[in-house]
């Protein structure tokens, strides 16, 4: 019998077409863990300005409507018919990371380690979970490790195959959002709705995985060293023999467009991603400071105003941007002289957010100190930011008196 050829999977048009609203626009990241589903998460809040959402392993068990009109979240959901129909009826635009499965297994490997908690199940149904693998103890390529690669692994494989042979969901490369993240945004978010390159710019520079690890994942259980075909190192031979030799891995292979071959372009190790332009390469200022993703807006909406607004980007003497953030706002009438102070930082938060003036009316008057307070408490919380910017707030206290 002849050898059947898997078909290539379709990575861009799903068979039920979203039609782009921005204020409805809910979007469900779905598919095989450890794909770059997290990075993918935060690039649409940021595209697209959406908050980030919780969602349930069982999608029955969600209040939807407490979700609010627009969103973005992930889950490893099953392309149920029931969800399905749950998406057609509420707008959901699903969307789907593939990632070179031996890179994903790696990443899994090292995940499992990390996670708080552990699967509670008999041995012949948790030898098929990632759990079964820390029998080899941290970090350890052994014998529970190939058990499950050859027995559980293809399984979270098969969950974006699954999507995307149904056609109910968008593709994207996690090689290409490494490698070349504007085009690749521009191509996906061209079906679901447009966004200007400077916008995706900004986002990829704000979600680069050097401000991920800093912002979103200080212990590192998400975001671990990003890079692409990694494996090529960290996956012993015979690891990799599996994935080459044993089904189902060749046809999932196939199917997904990867290789294990050694000689593939494509399989080239790559450690440094595309930075588009970011000024924070490396994603903090000169003195460790992290820069959060809204300050990388701040940061590009000042310089589109005025480009020689600043003379140093991630740079914190006289004249950068930092020294800007911490910096007594010119627009306060009693600037530096009044406790507590109000920085160039907090006051560009208070123009940007339209509900801010509606609770703060006379915020360098009479709702100094309560502005001041939400500023210490409220913002750094909802914005992720260092808490290095509230220390001039702090400070004003302790060196100064209140009118």
């Amino acid at each position: 019998m002849a050898e059947t050829i898997p078909v290539p999977l379709e990575m861009n048009s799903p068979r039920h077409p979203f039609r782009g609203d921005f204020e409805q626009l809910k979007i469900v990241v779905v598919g095989t863990p450890k794909t770059g589903n997290t990075w993918l998460t935060h690039l649409f809040a940021e595209l697209y300005g959406l908050p980030q959402v919780r969602l349930e392993a069982d999608w029955r068990s969600m209040d939807w409507n407490a979700l609010g009109p627009r969103w973005v979240g992930q889950q490893h959901y099953q392309p149920e018919p029931g969800l399905k129909q749950l998406a057609e009826e509420r707008g959901f635009v699903f969307v789907t990371p593939l990632r070179h499965p031996a890179a994903a297994f790696v990443s899994l490997r090292h995940y499992t380690d990390r996670r708080d908690e552990r699967d509670d199940e008999p041995e012949n149904v948790r030898s098929r979970r990632p759990d079964f693998m820390l029998d080899d103890g941290p970090g350890v390529f052994g014998e529970a490790t190939r058990h499950y690669l050859e027995h559980g692994f293809y399984l979270k494989v098969h969950l974006s195959i699954y999507w995307l042979r149904l056609g109910w969901s968008l593709g994207v490369r996690y090689e290409d959002l490494w490698l070349n993240p504007v085009a690749t945004l521009t191509e996906l978010t061209d079906q679901i709705l447009a966004v200007d390159e400077d916008q995706i710019k900004r986002a990829v520079c704000a979600c680069e995985i050097g401000i991920m690890k800093h912002v979103y994942d200080k212990a590192s259980k998400l975001v671990r060293k990003g890079g692409i075909n990694g494996w090529r190192h960290e996956l012993p031979d015979e690891l990799q023999a599996v994935f080459r030799d044993k089904a189902p891995y060749p046809r999932q292979l196939a199917s997904l467009g990867y290789t294990m071959d050694p000689d593939d372009l494509a399989n080239a190790v790559v450690t440094e991603p595309s930075r588009a332009d970011n000024p924070f390469a490396g994603g903090c200022f000169a003195n460790g400071v992290p820069v959060a993703p809204i300050l990388m807006h701040l940061y590009f909406d000042g310089i589109k105003a005025a480009p020689d607004r600043w003379t140093e980007s991630a740079g914190v003497g006289e004249g950068s941007f930092y020294a800007w953030l911490m910096s007594p706002a010119p627009a306060d009438p009693e600037r530096g002289q009044t406790v507590p102070v109000v920085t160039e930082f907090a006051h560009a938060l208070y123009q940007m957010r339209a509900d801010l003036p509606q609770v703060f009316p006379d915020p360098f008057g009479a709702n100094r100190r309560e502005f001041a307070d939400w500023f210490l408490h409220s913002a750094i919380r909802e914005f992720e930011f260092d808490d290095s910017f509230v220390l001039p707030v702090i400070e004003s206290w302790a060196t100064g008196s209140a009118n």
